[in-house]
């Protein structure tokens, strides 16, 4: 589809299926809904986290700072916007939460 810009000059717009997820402004969303790639995405960045900081070897006070400062507000961008459902993402950070407790000072002697 061709689309005429306010400078008169045509773009030409691509059609995408409903179903295909695109970036825009950082998140990955699709018109059907269900943010799979999203999901995929911030499960990703909090294992890349999760491993610098384990290899890092830094102060559980600097963990904490890094945890909220740098993962936490990269990883709660969009979240509000979000439409998949309760059971996609229930567990979704459970085997991270429980390596990062090492890194942030917790011990982590709680059961999987």
């Amino acid at each position: 589809m061709e689309i005429e810009g306010d400078d008169g000059v045509s773009r030409v717009v691509k059609s995408l299926p409903l179903s295909e997820e695109k970036k825009f402004l950082g998140v990955y969303d699709s018109p059907e809904g269900g943010n799979k790639i999203q999901i995929v995405k911030k499960r990703e960045k909090v294992e890349t986290f999760v491993q610098r900081m384990t290899c890092g070897k830094l102060p559980s006070y600097l963990g904490w700072m890094a945890y909220r400062f740098k993962l936490w507000t990269s990883v709660s961008y969009g979240l509000g916007v979000m439409t998949n459902d309760i059971e996609d993402v229930d567990h979704l950070l459970d085997k991270t939460d429980h390596k990062m407790m090492n890194v942030l000072g917790v011990a982590s002697t709680i059961k999987k």
